[in-house]
């Protein structure tokens, strides 16, 4: 039954993951877009990517485990260790902590960077869309406590 249960859940967050896609470009445009996302911080893009990710992580400090673990101040922690998330065996036996780069590595290959990851996402192979969700997700962290 628990593996049915995952299995259904694993379709569902594939489904959402797919149903969030880019939105194309507008040919007519006059560029007026270009000169308002210019002046823009420059998280603000990655939020709208990621609402994909936010199907299965929060970022909230107190924010839930979802079908992935919380993201919140993810930069600098140890893989596979937020307390009381089930991670799979691959990930909870890696050796390394999540840095920008090493989060850039595991969001454009999942399955590459961490062989055996339940991960349900194929990855962002474009730079600077990984950039800009990296730039979000560590937007959302709070300050280290001194």
């Amino acid at each position: 039954m628990a593996i049915a249960s995952k299995l259904v859940n694993t379709i569902a967050a594939c489904a959402m993951l797919a149903a969030c896609g880019s939105p194309q470009e507008n040919p007519s445009d006059t560029g007026s877009n270009k000169e308002t996302a210019s002046k823009m911080p420059k998280a603000v893009p990655g939020k709208t990517l990621f609402m994909q990710c936010a199907a299965c992580h929060s970022l909230d400090a107190d924010g839930p485990k979802k079908t992935g673990p919380n993201l919140h101040n993810v930069v600098g922690r140890k893989a596979g260790s937020v307390e009381g998330y089930r991670y799979s065996k691959a990930l909870g036996a890696a050796d390394f902590a999540w840095t920008r780069e090493k989060l850039d590595e595991f969001i454009t290959k999942p399955f590459a960077t961490v062989p055996g990851t339940i991960m349900a996402f194929s990855g962002i192979a474009d730079s600077e869309k990984r950039k800009q969700l990296i730039d979000y997700i560590e937007s959302t962290d709070s300050p280290a406590a001194d």
